[in-house]
């Protein structure tokens, strides 16, 4: 993983600090997630062949916090002024129930995995 910043983020044109991302595995936020890898494309072209005013590359970012890489998504709104962005991704609430439900049936899943396995061992 690269300690290198990205040069080129976004920064709100209100207040002039840099936007907020946040990574889609853990929910980390932060406006300082270290450069993952940046890929070259090719010039992608229109259907008549002229070039698309579209960048040539892909930024990843290296969330320090789960060790994943991702495209950057910023949220909708600035931290630090709340001017809205034309696009973004909106704050979700941490739903704590549908994270104790879902740790709840894996842990029930492999408490019968274990019984069965430990039926099977001392019983055949």
């Amino acid at each position: 993983m690269s300690d290198q910043l990205w040069q080129e983020w976004p920064v709100c044109p209100k207040c002039a600090r840099r936007r907020q991302a946040v990574c889609p595995s853990c929910r980390a936020a932060g406006d300082n997630f270290p450069l993952g890898y940046q890929m070259e494309e090719a010039t992608p072209r229109g259907y008549d062949g002229r070039p698309l005013p579209l960048p040539r590359h892909r930024i990843w970012l290296m969330c320090p916090d789960c060790d994943e890489a991702f495209r950057p998504a910023f949220y909708a709104n600035c931290a630090a002024c709340g001017h809205a962005f034309d696009e973004g991704v909106a704050p979700g609430r941490f739903d704590r129930e549908a994270d104790m439900s879902q740790m709840s049936a894996v842990t029930l899943g492999f408490a019968v995995i274990t019984i069965a396995v430990l039926l099977y061992l001392f019983v055949l």
